[in-house]
């Protein structure tokens, strides 16, 4: 396939070296020539502009650099330089040189010094894809996510386009040089490329709620956002040489091309693995409308974002406890309901929700699957978090009962101690424990009759003896009871 022609770098007699620096904090490389003022060439450095070309005869230093640490050259497995290498002639110094070229190309090592992984050696006119893979070593210094190419001994080379690609095959930086050298008013040239880079898409997190030590209650929702392109630009070039429309990049999850939104739960089983690993990437269609084919067709590149990895973990809602609320008012009990705190508490605590009560709707609050629907509503309490932010609801257990006396037929007031169960809940705080008092009415007096009569026939100034009888007293809640006369509950006047 024959690209139409790019930017072109010749050989020239004597060459001095001059370092300019332009916008967005690139380096370009402007080349001086004494003779062929017309072949101008000269790459862009990408980055902090930290390395300098220095003045010298001959071509020298870093033809092409990314200083800077590039994400997508850390997973780069191997690239392709797409080039032409051709005869020079120069009419104006009367030189032929036969087709040649040597590319070299290299990556940092982790002292910060260059280190060489190998070169493009060619003796003849050549038109394609040069084609490299980086060896285990060779990965170690791509670790830095910083590569240099340096153009050495060569008649004339056309660089069109390069390529990097990661392990899957999928290209994740792609370079495109332009054809027109920007001349200034000395007659440097500067060579122009553009970089294409589409930027890892984020996890996003649409539904779920966080706790404080970042993992999230219960449930969540994940998406993948939409990706952005990076472009970078050297020596003038033009940022649009590339089209593409981010809006119909393609999302992907691990792997699967993602449309909606995927939910996750919390598993409680014991030994369930409740850390979901998750890796992002994109993948839009780069129209390069430099390079086309030969019937004039620009030339489709699908670039893939670099792949982030991030986890979710779903585990159980983690609150600092406030004050607890009773969603139901708890009953007033009376004489004779229960014959023992035990059963009390039994009763209580296996209560069911009247069907005729609705359940009480908060908003915002989670409840807990201790509540079931047929909980009872003095069960059942909400727990606000103590900075107020959170609610929830669980289930209330009764514990203890104090100030009950079931023989009474007394009005009591008694005091429940409970806690609060919940299957789905960390109170950061401790258990939850609070008191309740309820009231157990008095058993009213309704009627009192001699059931048996004391002796009656008495001497003058005889004391009274109400020994032998018995007084029959029957209260509101239909109990009755036998009470001897010379119990202390009974008095007698008028004797």
């Amino acid at each position: 396939m024959k690209l139409k022609p790019s930017v072109k770098w010749a050989i020239a007699a004597v060459a001095t070296v001059t370092t300019v620096t332009v916008s967005m904090g690139v380096i370009a490389n402007a080349y001086t020539y004494d003779y062929d003022t017309k072949s101008g060439n000269g790459f862009g450095i990408f980055g902090d502009g930290n390395d300098k070309i220095e003045k010298d005869y001959f071509r020298k230093g870093y033809d092409f650099e990314f200083s800077e640490e590039n994400s997508a050259l850390k997973q780069a497995v191997r690239f392709e330089l797409s080039v032409d290498i051709e005869n020079y002639y120069s009419t104006n110094i009367s030189y032929n040189m036969p087709a040649k070229a040597t590319i070299s190309f290299g990556g940092y090592g982790k002292d910060g010094n260059r280190t060489h992984f190998g070169s493009f050696v060619k003796g003849t006119a050549y038109s394609g894809d040069l084609e490299y893979s980086f060896t285990d070593t060779d990965k170690d210094s791509m670790a830095s996510g910083k590569f240099w190419m340096e153009l050495e001994k060569y008649s004339s080379v056309e660089f069109k386009s390069i390529k990097f690609y990661d392990k899957d095959g999928h290209c994740i930086l792609y370079g495109c040089a332009k054809p027109d050298l920007n001349w200034d008013d000395d007659k440097y040239g500067y060579g122009p490329w553009t970089f294409y880079q589409l930027d890892a898409p984020a996890l996003k997190v649409d539904d779920g709620i966080q706790n404080a030590d970042g993992t999230y209650a219960m449930k969540a929702t994940v998406s993948v956002s939409e990706p952005t392109v990076t472009v970078k630009t050297s020596n003038g070039a033009d940022e649009n040489i590339c089209k593409y429309d981010k809006a119909s990049a393609e999302r992907f999850l691990n792997g699967e091309k993602i449309t909606d939104a995927k939910s996750l739960a919390y598993d409680p089983a014991e030994g369930a693995n409740n850390v979901y690993s998750f890796v992002t990437n994109a993948c839009v269609v780069l129209t390069d409308n430099q390079n086309r084919d030969a019937d004039g067709n620009p030339t489709k590149i699908e670039l893939y974002s670099v792949s982030a990895e991030q986890t979710v973990k779903i585990e159980t809602w983690k609150i600092e406890a406030g004050e607890p609320q009773l969603i139901g008012e708890l009953p007033t009990i009376k004489y004779g309901e229960f014959t023992s705190a035990d059963e009390l508490l039994q009763r209580f605590n296996s209560a069911t929700r009247d069907p005729d009560f609705t359940v009480p709707q908060v908003d915002g609050a989670f409840v807990d699957s201790s509540v079931t629907d047929d909980t009872a509503l003095f069960s059942r309490a909400l727990i606000p978090s103590a900075d107020g932010t959170r609610k929830v609801i669980a289930k209330v257990v009764y514990d203890e009962v104090s100030g009950f006396d079931p023989a009474s037929h007394k009005a009591q007031k008694i005091t429940l101690k409970a806690h609060v169960e919940a299957n789905d809940i960390e109170f950061l705080n401790g258990p939850v424990e609070f008191e309740k008092e309820i009231n157990c009415r008095a058993d009213y007096i309704d009627t009192v009759k001699i059931s048996k009569q004391p002796r009656t026939d008495y001497e003058y100034r005889e004391d009274l003896d109400l020994s032998g009888g018995e007084l029959t007293i029957t209260y509101d809640s239909g109990h009755t009871e036998i009470v001897p006369m010379t119990d202390e509950k009974v008095s007698a006047s008028g004797f």
